[in-house]
């Protein structure tokens, strides 16, 4: 009699600690189990919950059997390399407003630039560092 009643107590007392922990975890879905609903609710999410584990327990043992066929070694080389060495990464600043080709053509400024004479080139070539 006395380990029917320490089955019970243990069995009870899992049951609190997990409803408990089942209400506040942010874990999706699984507060909905311990929650007052109806027993097809807890159901459906009960099905929901055992094919999300499903479907990830199929992924990780496919990226561990992955892992285990063709193994990967990452080698990190300490090397000290002056800060001036390491190329500045590419930065691109997009205006708000879009860029109308009607008002501007690049394309027809840059074959009229380079028809000009190097005269006129550098002419504007200053004219723009001016301003």
């Amino acid at each position: 009699m006395g380990t029917v009643l320490k089955e019970r107590n243990f069995c009870h007392t899992a049951r609190k600690y997990l409803q408990e922990y089942n209400n506040s975890t942010s874990i999706h879905g699984l507060h909905y189990l311990t929650e007052e609903r109806s027993l097809t609710e807890k159901i459906v999410w009960s099905i929901i919950l055992l094919i999300s584990l499903s479907g990830c327990v199929y992924m990780i043992s496919g990226i561990a059997r992955k892992y285990q066929i063709t193994p990967v070694v990452v080698n990190i080389a300490s090397e000290d390399t002056p800060l001036y060495e390491i190329p500045f990464p590419a930065i691109t600043i997009c205006p708000e407003a879009k860029f109308s080709s009607n008002v501007f053509n690049y394309t027809d400024f840059y074959f009229k630039l380079s028809a000009l004479d190097k005269d006129a080139t550098e002419n504007l070539a200053e004219l723009v560092f001016i301003l």
